[in-house]
């Protein structure tokens, strides 16, 4: 009696998975739809006067915050890694900006810190993923950086 019942019990269960799954969007339709999103990618060098690269320079995104938005690591800022390299990915936002700030900062103090004010360029991406795919207007600014030694 027991085991009948727990069978009927999980049949309802599959049969109300099943249904709910086959109406509206499909699971591979509601991933992609939730993974994109309009992105802003920064990225760039970090280099000396001399062309050597830079690591652990603090490299942060303005021009395209909200008023009271938190600083987030590699959101809003980053690390060159070991060869001088950054790059920051981040929601685009509703408006569409023409031009973003980049500063580069040494927390060290060897090297003075530099503003870049770079334009945004904006470029059609394909996102596929679990059989669908959907078209973006991503926007992407390219920075590299050449800091002096104070």
């Amino acid at each position: 009696m027991k085991k009948n019942i727990i069978i009927c019990i999980y049949s309802l269960l599959c049969i109300v998975m099943i249904t709910s799954c086959s109406n509206g969007l499909k699971h591979e339709d509601y991933w992609i739809s939730e993974q994109a999103s309009k992105k802003l990618i920064a990225k760039g060098i970090v280099m000396d006067q001399d062309s050597v690269p830079l690591a652990n320079i603090t490299v942060t995104i303005h021009g395209v915050r909200d008023e009271n938005e938190p600083d987030a690591y590699r959101y809003n800022y980053v690390m060159t890694d070991s060869i001088g390299r950054y790059m920051i990915i981040r929601h685009a936002g509703r408006e569409l900006p023409t031009e973003a700030t980049l500063v580069a900062t040494d927390s060290a103090g060897i090297y003075a810190e530099q503003i870049i004010s770079v334009p945004i360029t904006y470029q059609m991406d394909t996102i596929y993923g679990y059989g669908s795919h959907v078209n973006l207007e991503n926007a992407y600014v390219i920075a590299d950086f050449i800091l002096q030694k104070q």
